[in-house]
C-alpha cells in the first residue's frame, strides 16, 4: 500500500511542475543567419537565460557571428513570442566584372561638324576614325575576385568572381605583354564590330564622294569606286583610287592618286600628292606632285610635277595651260594649230625648294657647273702638293729650317696641306653628286608629234618661244643654250 501511495504522491507533484520553455533554433539554407523560437512559456514571469542560448547554439555547432548583445536585450525583455536572430554570418563580397577603357568613339554618330560661327559644315561628318601606329586604342581593367565571407558554422563562403570583358584583337593590333593594352600597328581607320578592335590600311566608299559620305580624311590609303562630286574633299596618307571620274573636288595624298576615269577640276580642283599622278586626264585642275604626272590629255591645266610629266596614250596632248617638270617633258601634241598660249619649264629640284623647303645649298648639285668644279678640285690639289713638296724638301734637309723653329714650321705646313685635302674632299663629294644627278636627268622637252606656236619653253633658266609648227622634236640645252634635236628611240616607247 506504502508503495502505491507513493505513486500517487510523485504523479501529483509533476501535475504541479511548470514545464520548462521549448529553445527552437532555425538555420537559413544558406546557412549565413540562425533564428531562435522560444515556445512553451507558461509562466509570465519566466526569465530565460542568456547562458541557455548559447548551450543551445553550440549544441548545433552554430559558433561564428553570435549576436550576443541582441540576446541579452531579448533576455531582459522577455517578448518569448518574437523570432529572435541570433546568429549572422558575414556575407561573401562577389567580385566586380572587369571593364574596358576605350580611347575612341565605339559609336560614332556621323554628325555635321559645328564651326566656330555657330554655322555647320555638312561635308564633314567625320565618317573615319584615324588613329597612327602607336596610339593606346583601349584598356582592358581586369575583375576582382572578391572578398570571402563567413557562415555562421565558421566555414569560409567564397565569393563570385568576376568576368573578364569580352573583346579580342583583329588585326594590325598590338597587344602588351601583360594582355590589357591594345594600341595600333599601323596607321589607318579603326572599327569596333562584335567586340573586336582591328585597324583598317584601305577604306573603300562604295559609290560617290559626296553628302552621304562628307569630305574623307584617312590615315591609309582609299579606293572610292563611284565619282568625287563637286566641292567634296579626299585626303589620304597613302594611295589614293579613284575608279570613277572628279568633279571640282580635291584630292591630296602623301603618295600616289590614280583617278581612271579623269578629271575636270572647273577651274576650282586640285590635286596635291607626294608621290606620282596618274589621270586619263585634267581639264581645269591644278595638279602638284613630288613624283611623276602621267595622262593621255591635259586641257588648260596647272601640272607642277617634281620628277617627269609624261603623256601617253593615242592622244598623249598637252593643250593649253602651264607645266613644270624638275626632269623632262614628253608628250605627242603639244600646243594646237589655233595657237594656245601655254608654257611649260624644266626647273631642276623646284619641288625640293618649293614644297619640302629646301635651300639653294641643299640641292646645289643640281645646278654645278662641273667642269668650273673640276677646275677647282686641281687647282686646290696642286696647292697641297706644293705643302707636300715643301714638307719633303724639310725632312731630307734640302730646305734650311732652324733647329729650332722647324718643328713648329713642320707643324704649320703640315695644318695647311690637310685644310687643302679636306677641300678636295669636299668638293669632290659634291661634284660625284652632281655628276650622278645630271646624268640621270634628261632635262629636256620632246614632242612626239608636233608642238605648236604659242608654246613658251624654258629650260634650266634659259627660254625659247615656239615660232612654227614643228614635228618631232626634242629640245635641251647645250652651252647655255636650247637646241633641237630628234627623240630617240627610247623616248617614243
Amino acid at each position: 500500500m506504502s508503495q502505491i501511495a507513493e505513486n500517487l504522491d510523485a504523479l501529483e507533484n509533476e501535475k504541479n511542475v511548470t514545464p520548462l520553455p521549448k529553445l527552437d533554433i532555425k538555420v537559413t539554407p544558406d546557412r549565413m543567419m540562425a533564428f531562435l523560437r522560444v515556445s512553451n512559456v507558461q509562466d509570465a514571469d519566466y526569465q530565460l537565460d542568456k547562458k541557455d542560448i548559447l548551450e543551445a547554439l553550440k549544441e548545433k555547432d552554430i559558433i561564428f557571428g553570435i549576436l550576443e548583445n541582441e540576446i541579452q536585450e531579448y533576455c531582459l525583455q522577455k517578448k518569448y513570442y518574437k523570432e529572435l536572430k541570433v546568429s549572422k554570418g558575414i556575407e561573401p563580397i562577389n567580385g566586380e566584372n572587369g571593364d574596358i577603357v576605350f580611347h575612341f568613339d565605339t559609336q560614332p554618330k556621323h554628325l555635321p561638324k559645328e564651326l566656330n560661327d555657330g554655322s555647320v559644315d555638312f561635308k564633314d561628318i567625320s565618317l573615319i576614325q584615324n588613329v597612327q601606329a602607336g596610339d593606346l586604342l583601349c584598356e582592358i581593367i581586369l575583375p576582382t575576385n572578391g572578398t570571402p565571407g563567413k557562415d555562421i558554422f565558421g566555414n569560409e563562403v567564397m565569393p563570385k568572381p568576376g568576368t573578364m570583358p569580352l573583346i579580342s584583337a583583329g588585326k594590325n593590333i598590338t597587344i602588351s605583354e601583360d594582355e590589357l593594352k591594345y594600341t595600333a600597328a599601323v596607321d589607318g581607320r579603326i572599327e569596333y564590330v562584335r567586340d573586336t578592335v582591328s585597324i583598317e590600311e584601305v577604306f573603300h566608299v562604295k559609290g560617290d564622294v559626296g553628302p552621304e559620305t562628307g569630305n574623307i580624311f584617312f590615315n591609309g590609303s582609299v579606293i572610292i569606286s563611284g565619282n568625287v562630286t563637286d566641292g567634296f574633299r579626299v585626303e589620304a596618307k597613302k594611295d589614293i583610287i579613284i575608279n570613277g571620274r572628279v568633279e571640282g573636288a580635291d584630292i591630296k595624298t602623301d603618295q600616289n592618286v590614280l583617278i581612271r576615269s579623269g578629271m575636270n577640276g572647273m577651274q576650282k580642283g586640285t590635286i596635291t600628292a607626294g608621290g606620282d599622278v596618274t589621270s586619263r586626264f585634267i581639264e581645269n585642275a591644278t595638279v602638284i606632285c613630288g613624283g611623276n604626272f602621267c595622262s593621255e590629255c591635259t586641257l588648260n591645266a596647272k601640272i607642277h610635277a617634281g620628277r617627269s610629266i609624261i603623256m601617253k596614250g593615242k592622244r598623249a596632248a598637252m593643250l593649253g595651260g602651264t607645266y613644270i617638270a624638275g626632269d623632262s617633258v614628253i608628250a605627242k601634241e603639244i600646243g594646237s594649230e589655233l595657237n594656245i598660249s601655254m608654257e611649260i619649264n624644266i626647273e631642276p629640284e623646284w619641288y625640293a625648294m618649293e614644297i619640302e623647303g629646301k635651300s639653294y645649298e641643299d640641292v646645289e648639285y643640281a645646278f654645278l657647273d662641273q667642269q668650273e668644279f673640276i677646275d677647282r678640285i686641281n687647282k686646290i690639289e696642286k696647292e697641297a702638293e706644293k705643302f707636300g713638296n715643301v714638307i719633303q724638301d724639310v725632312l731630307s734637309g734640302k730646305k734650311k729650317v732652324p733647329i729650332e723653329q722647324k718643328t713648329l714650321y713642320m707643324k704649320q705646313l703640315m695644318g695647311m696641306r690637310e685644310e687643302k685635302m679636306r677641300s678636295v674632299y669636299s668638293l669632290q663629294q659634291k661634284l660625284d653628286r652632281s655628276i650622278e644627278y645630271q646624268n640621270n636627268h634628261e632635262f629636256a622637252i620632246t614632242s612626239l608629234g608636233n608642238i605648236y606656236p604659242g608654246v613658251r619653253m624654258k629650260i634650266c633658266g634659259t627660254m625659247m618661244r615656239v615660232e612654227r609648227t614643228a614635228t618631232h622634236q626634242k629640245y635641251f640645252v647645250d652651252k647655255g643654250e636650247i637646241i633641237v634635236g630628234v627623240p630617240t628611240a627610247n623616248a617614243e616607247e
